[in-house]
């Protein structure tokens, strides 16, 4: 043992003493090869998208995307960029000239936003959020803080009525708003 480490010491040192030009470089014994039967796992070095989840649909609009159930029905306006969601149905609607809400589920999208509430994190988002319980129905509100601004309203009456759905899907709402992307620099 104690030949090979005076062997290595003379041996580092007759390199340092001649010619340093060509360097000696160390390295450890090589791994042991695999068997040729052993699986060697590849890696892509592309960024692809996550695979669409075949239960949801994708709205796309001006630097942003919002997926939403498969079984809900969309309304675009033709005379802006909001949109509307209709849980109760999975007919789309298409430029429709529009003037109030008349889905359960409305998305106007802005550049300023004045929602009054609290400040909430639903998935990677900063929204304020409000619930406003009168009249006999409930009114929930939730506003990002990206650029453009979507606010998004959900209306809930067991009475039913206009533009107001009979079940509670504020739920569903926070999760679509969770999964909502914006491009690079919102």
């Amino acid at each position: 043992m104690v030949a090979i480490i005076v062997g290595t010491i003379i041996y580092i040192r007759s390199g340092s003493s001649t010619d340093n030009s060509n360097p000696h470089v160390f390295t450890s014994s090589p791994a042991p090869s695999l068997p040729a039967t052993a699986a060697i796992p590849t890696f892509s070095s592309s960024s692809a998208a996550p695979a669409a989840d075949p239960n949801t649909k994708v709205y796309s609009g001006s630097g942003f995307q919002v997926r939403y159930p498969k079984a809900w029905g969309l309304l675009t306006c033709s005379n802006s960029s909001n949109f509307e969601l209709d849980p109760t149905s999975s007919a789309d609607q298409l430029k429709v000239p529009c003037s109030r809400a008349t889905k359960p589920i409305t998305v106007i999208v802005g550049s300023k936003s004045a929602c009054p509430g609290q400040v909430e994190t639903l998935g990677s988002l900063r929204v304020t959020k409000s619930v406003d319980p009168s009249g006999g129905r409930t009114d929930y509100r939730w506003c990002t803080q990206t650029n453009p601004v979507l606010d998004i309203t959900t209306r809930y009456s067991t009475s039913g009525g206009a533009a107001t759905a009979t079940t509670d899907y504020s739920a569903q709402v926070e999760q679509m708003i969770s999964g909502i992307t914006f491009a690079t620099g919102s």
